[in-house]
């Protein structure tokens, strides 16, 4: 994740682009099916773990050396998050774009996702300084397509989350044991994050870039997804001006993910396109999906990535392992082997108390570690 010397970068203008970045088809869809089911309480479980999470990268990887070592040692697991990351873009605009009548059917939105799969491209050659610089017009043309989509739908566009949703109060609790464990885990694998990060010593610039972008800004754009979610999920009006909210917010992630990928140390030269294939290659997924399921199921098939086997690879073996190792991965396919039921159950079939049965296996997988082993390893820091 090394870069070269580059001209200082804002605090404020960091919080903005990593508050974009992190804006991507989870934050503006997920929120959404949350509320749906729990109200708003669904979403204030969706939010908390997530702004902390997030924020935490700016605090934990102290410094560009740390960052850095990091970076290298997970580079596999990196760059598999960026692939999946951007093919789940594809796969999510695909699905909801069609609901503009100029964009059905999906082959039509499958066409316009390979273009926009172009556009990514062309941009991975830009600067760091320039997608930092740029997250200033993503947020700001977000919010105009929020005070756009208001105006020119008369406020039928927007609902404000109800307090109870589909599944008694209780159950809010046992969804939060999943979204702490993903949330809390997967920033630190988003290579967009590691090279903000990498670029922001002394330390207290990193924490404060980090803690602005998930205390304000991430704030205010996934509060706009609590507004519009009635119309994602086919329950109200939702503009096209939304839409373009997200077009816009995906192709700025997808294209600092693919400049992030482009510039890693050991990038070879297609990998300056094998992003883009990634976002042509998930539009294709969501156009196949659309003959033989539904949305959401195929959405949460997607989300399940950043549920189980990404937040457990941080766990053991980034936290506990330290480094991919034979035995380390091993433990890892076991733990998402035995646990992907659970979740399964919990998240698809709605018996959520078995979600917290899942996280537990999850977290008790690094004793495997050690089984064997002479002596006592102390904890990974």
């Amino acid at each position: 994740m090394s870069t070269p010397s580059l001209p200082a970068i804002p605090t404020h203008l960091a919080s903005l682009a990593l508050a974009c970045s992190w804006t991507w088809v989870i934050g503006m869809v997920f929120p959404a099916f949350m509320v749906k089911d729990f109200g708003w309480p669904g979403w204030i479980v969706f939010v908390v773990p997530n702004a902390i999470g997030a924020a935490s990268v700016g605090f934990l990887l102290r410094s560009r050396a740390h960052t850095e070592a990091f970076a290298r040692t997970h580079r596999v697991a990196i760059r598999v998050f960026t692939y999946a990351t951007i093919a789940f873009h594809g796969f999510v605009l695909v699905s909801l774009l069609p609901t503009v009548g100029w964009l059905a059917p999906a082959w039509k939105s499958a066409a316009v996702v390979v273009g926009l799969a172009i556009l990514v491209a062309s941009i991975t050659g830009r600067s760091l300084v320039w997608f930092v610089r740029a997250g200033l017009f993503a947020m700001l043309g977000s919010i105009a397509c929020f005070v756009l989509g208001g105006i020119f739908s008369g406020g039928e566009t927007y609902t404000t989350p109800s307090v109870a949703g589909e599944f008694p109060f209780p159950m809010v609790v046992l969804a939060l044991a999943g979204t702490a464990l993903g949330f809390l885990t997967c920033p630190f694998l988003d290579a967009t994050f590691l090279q903000i990060r990498a670029e922001l010593d002394p330390p207290r610039r990193g924490r404060g870039a980090f803690a602005g972008a998930f205390s304000g800004p991430f704030l205010v754009l996934v509060g706009m997804t609590a507004l519009y979610g009635s119309g994602l999920l086919g329950e109200g009006t939702i503009s096209q001006y939304i839409l373009l909210h997200l077009v816009l917010q995906s192709v700025y992630t997808c294209g600092f993910h693919a400049r992030a990928h482009r510039t890693d140390p050991g990038a070879q030269p297609l990998d300056a396109i094998t992003p883009a294939l990634a976002l042509a290659g998930g539009g294709l997924i969501g156009l196949a999906w659309a003959l033989v399921g539904n949305f959401r199921l195929g959405y949460e098939l997607f989300l399940s990535l950043y549920a189980l086997p990404f937040p457990a690879y941080v766990w053991i073996v980034c936290v506990w392992a330290r480094r991919p190792d034979r035995r380390s991965l091993a433990v890892l396919g076991l733990a998402v082997l035995v646990a992907a039921p659970l979740f399964w159950m919990g998240y698809i079939r709605g018996v959520w108390a078995l979600v917290p049965l899942g996280v537990a296996v999850v977290l008790a997988a690094p004793a495997l570690l050690w089984v064997g082993r002479p002596g006592v390893r102390s904890a990974a820091s």
